[in-house]
C-alpha cells in the first residue's frame, strides 16, 4: 500500500513519533465530534417537532459541536501541513494524488468534506443566533447539523482505528 510506504520510509522517527501523536488526538476527537454531533441532531429535531423552547442546554450543545469541529480541524491542518507524511509527499508529487485513492482520500476529499461541514455547522450556528423563535432556532440547527454531519459522516476515514499502532 502506497500509504504505509510513505509512512515507514520517508519520514524520521521524531517526525513519525509527532504524526502519530497527532493522528491519535485527532481520531479521538472525531469521535467526540461524532458524538456531540448526533446529540446536537436529536436535540435540535426534538425541538424543532415538539415546539420545545431553545433552551441553555441546546445553546451548550451547538457550541460544543462547533467548537470541537474547529479543534478538529485544527489538529486535521496541522497533521495535513506540517506533520503528515502522506500528505507532505502527495503535496510535493501532485500526479500520485490522482492516480491512488487512498492518497486522493486524505489528500483532496476528506480535509475538503470536512472543511465544507465545519462551514455548514458555523452557518447553523449563527443563523440559529440570528433566529427570534425557538422553533425557528431548532429548524436552522436541525438542516444546517444535518448537512454538516452528513458530509462528516463521507468524510471520516472509516478504515482507520481509533488510536492507530495501539488497538
Amino acid at each position: 500500500m502506497v500509504i504505509n510506504y510513505i509512512i515507514e520510509k520517508q519520514i524520521s522517527l521524531e517526525e513519525k513519533v509527532a504524526y502519530l501523536t497527532f493522528l491519535a488526538l485527532h481520531n479521538v476527537i472525531r469521535w467526540l465530534v461524532f458524538v456531540f454531533s448526533i446529540f446536537s441532531l436529536i436535540l435540535a429535531y426534538q425541538g424543532w417537532i415538539r415546539n420545545r423552547v431553545w433552551s441553555r442546554v441546546d445553546r451548550i450543545a451547538t457550541l460544543a459541536f462547533t467548537s470541537l469541529l474547529d479543534v478538529q480541524i485544527l489538529f486535521g491542518l496541522l497533521l495535513y501541513f506540517a506533520y503528515s507524511p502522506i500528505t507532505r509527499s502527495a503535496l510535493r508529487n501532485l500526479s500520485v494524488v490522482w492516480i491512488n485513492p487512498d492518497v486522493r482520500f486524505f489528500a483532496i476529499e476528506h480535509g475538503g468534506l470536512m472543511l465544507v461541514a465545519a462551514i455548514c455547522a458555523h452557518i447553523g450556528s449563527v443563523l440559529s443566533k440570528k433566529a427570534e423563535t425557538a422553533g425557528r432556532k431548532h429548524r436552522i440547527v436541525a438542516i444546517w447539523f444535518t448537512i454538516s454531519s452528513v458530509l462528516i459522516i463521507f468524510g471520516i476515514p472509516w478504515t482507520r482505528p481509533l488510536l492507530p499502532n495501539i488497538f
